[in-house]
């Protein structure tokens, strides 16, 4: 089942109805500002929209180059490009940016001279989009920007480099590993691990012992994107000597890859309560995965352990190593035992397969946490349970929307035509109000065709029902499924309605005179973040009304990747729940960095409510998640969050 990861299944602001692309044009009341903004919001590329680039105030000129680059619309790039030559730096950097969302190569050309403005906003942010457009001129204009002797033009070049997939330039990003500017150093040991070019696997090597941990973790991600199962031994000896907790993640992430039963010694001594507990489980992860066997006896003890997470992670490890004593130690009351141990417990039994796995299965398909029921069945399927049908007819009566759509993933996947009705029957039963319910079943419903050359009789009608839903992010699934087959059915798209008119625009596109504050009050941490409202004015009014109804109260962080992200926002603690409807994506030039705060998503306009925080700098992530807040204090404890932590609420803040 897809989950929504930074990746969200979630579906984001004000519920919005079909519109097809052929309906009556509506008058809109309202400046220009609120036609763009309502514009962009429906997705609708009015011609007006074209005409406002030439508008005499500013403003309109870059939001009209904004809101057609997220539009999407056609033969855009070519008007937006004349702005390039615009007087006004804002409209300047909006049209490059724009451009670079659009990412039409044939527009390289004219951003390679701004590559040289004397303006570094603007010379920067063209390197950047340089890069997104790609192309052997951008490659060759990079490569030159590469040898300047600006430390901050270097380091954008490696940047555009990796951004434009430019394999041609590993050997200069070797070199400018090794520059005396960190930030140059950094930008390049990223731009390699991108690349994951071999070429640069002995530097990598090197680089594990540089004095930067963020440069560590980097160049420890780029040897396992490499599969450099040369660095194995470098890799173990700055493993046993890192310090940084997210630097051994990455490490062991590497090891993971890359590794073998070589890795024993570096790997037993993380299993210790003393080492942060994604560093722990990480470690266990590897050693599962890298069959070492030899350690069941280090990692058993941690089935006792205090901590519902690590315990969690021992018995999947213990699992997948095949520990025969593991199932005597197995317990599943639900007053005893926690929902997380239990579902780590249901998904582990894939691993044992075993008639005493598949009575544990069985136990636990009946139990009273949703979490725990969809785990147990994704398991039954993964062994293929006799009786497998029976408990994907009961998943799809269930009352939780996480075990139906796992119930609708397996189906999907398997092709089951006997259930069709039965989805249907949910389908059209969820109404406009469970969008959530209707966009997870679309989602799987792709699965059905992915490995065929047509859509079968029986799965055609719920296609159908997907295709004339009224909302837009559900027929694009259908349109997108269709599409998997040769059939374009893109006319069928149509508009999202939206809530923004004359009267309402001010209440999405407030001014504050202070950027308000969100207060995170977690189980381990007081976090604060800024909220970014200039940036994503509709994402943070939704974020907002959410937070002050109580929307996130006592919701789970359900997603933590170790030197990645936190995620919480979803009520069910699933990853598959959201709010009942989407916001708009506002991607926009706010970097990824560690403490950045941005809008989970399961494609472009599906967020909702799903939010992450990042442990780290994600520069890939920049320009494709809406960036909405910054922490500003907290973060160090919120290292510390773990699956199955709890969000107690959420304050708003708004300084004077």
């Amino acid at each position: 089942m897809k989950k929504i990861i930074l990746f969200a299944f979630v579906l984001g602001i004000f519920s919005l109805a079909f519109s097809c692309g052929g309906e009556k044009k509506q008058k809109i009341e309202g400046g220009k500002l609120v036609k763009i903004a309502i514009w962009e919001d429906r997705r609708q590329a009015d011609p007006l929209l074209f005409e406002y680039l030439d508008d005499e105030k500013p403003i309109v000129r870059a939001r009209a180059a904004y809101a057609l680059a997220m539009i999407e619309a056609e033969g855009a790039s070519s008007h937006i490009s004349e702005l390039l030559s615009d007087d006004h730096p804002m409209v300047v950097l909006e049209a490059i940016f724009a451009l670079g969302l659009a990412g039409d190569s044939l527009y390289a050309e004219k951003l390679i001279p701004l590559t040289e403005s004397e303006n570094p906003e603007i010379r920067n942010e063209a390197i950047v989009a340089l890069g997104k457009l790609g192309g052997e001129n951008a490659v060759k204009q990079l490569m030159k920007l590469s040898y300047d002797s600006l430390p901050e033009i270097r380091a954008r070049a490696c940047e555009g480099l990796w951004r434009a997939e430019a394999d041609t330039a590993v050997q200069r990003l070797i070199e400018l590993s090794r520059d005396s500017i960190i930030e140059v150093e950094y930008e390049a040991v990223y731009a390699l691990s991108r690349l994951a070019d071999s070429e640069a696997a002995v530097r990598m090597r090197f680089v594990l012992r540089d004095t930067v941990p963020e440069i560590r973790r980097v160049a420890a991600k780029a040897l396992g994107a490499m599969s450099d199962s040369g660095a194995l031994i470098k890799l173990t000896e700055a493993l046993a000597r890192e310090s940084d907790w997210q630097a051994k993640a990455s490490m062991i992430g590497a090891i993971k890859k890359v590794g073998s039963k070589k890795a024993i010694k570096a790997l037993l001594n993380l299993l210790s309560d003393s080492e942060h507990p994604l560093v722990t489980a990480s470690a266990m992860d590897a050693i599962a995965q890298l069959k070492i066997d030899a350690l069941i006896p280090r990692i058993r003890p941690f089935l006792q352990h205090d901590d519902a997470y690590l315990k969690g992670a021992a018995i999947d490890a213990l699992a997948r190593l095949g520990d025969r004593t593991l199932l005597d130690n197995i317990a599943l009351d639900p007053d005893q035992v926690s929902w997380y141990v239990r579902m780590k417990t249901a998904e582990a039994m894939q691993s044992v397969k075993s008639r005493e796995a598949s009575q544990i299965l069985l136990k636990l398909i009946a139990d009273p946490d949703p979490r725990v029921r969809a785990s147990a069945l994704s398991s039954l399927n993964a062994v293929d349970h006799a009786n497998l049908k029976q408990y994907i007819t009961g998943a799809l009566a269930d009352s939780s929307l996480a075990v139906i759509l796992t119930g609708v993933d397996i189906v999907s996947r398997r092709q089951l035509s006997e259930f069709i009705e039965q989805i249907e029957d949910i389908y059209t039963t969820a109404g406009t109000d469970n969008l959530d319910l209707r966009f997870g079943i679309a989602y799987s419903l792709r699965e059905w065709i992915a490995d065929s050359s047509f859509v079968d009789e029986e799965a055609e009608i719920l296609f159908e029902l997907a295709i004339n839903d009224d909302h837009r992010a559900v027929r694009k699934l259908a349109i997108e499924a269709y599409a998997k087959i040769g059939q374009d059915l893109s006319d069928q798209l149509g508009y999202f309605n939206t809530d923004i008119t004359a009267e309402t625009y001010a209440k999405y596109y407030k001014k504050y005179a202070s950027n308000p504050i969100a207060v995170l009050n977690t189980t381990k941490s007081r976090i604060k973040v800024r909220l970014l409202p200039n940036l994503a004015p509709k994402t943070v009014a939704s974020f907002i009304e959410l937070a002050e109804s109580g929307y996130f109260d006592n919701s789970i962080f359900h997603r933590v990747v170790p030197s990645f992200v936190i995620q919480d926002g979803d009520p069910t603690g699933t990853g598959m729940g959201g709010p009942g409807y989407t916001i708009r994506s506002e991607f926009n030039r706010k970097n990824y960095e560690r403490g950045t705060v941005g809008m989970a998503h399961a494609g472009k306009d599906t967020g909702g409510s799903q939010f992450f925080i990042c442990h780290c700098a994600q520069p890939h992530l920049n320009g494709r998640y809406t960036a909405f807040g910054q922490v500003i204090s907290g973060m160090h404890l919120g290292d510390n969050l773990v699956v199955g932590d709890s969000l107690n609420s959420v304050e708003i803040i708004y300084p004077e």
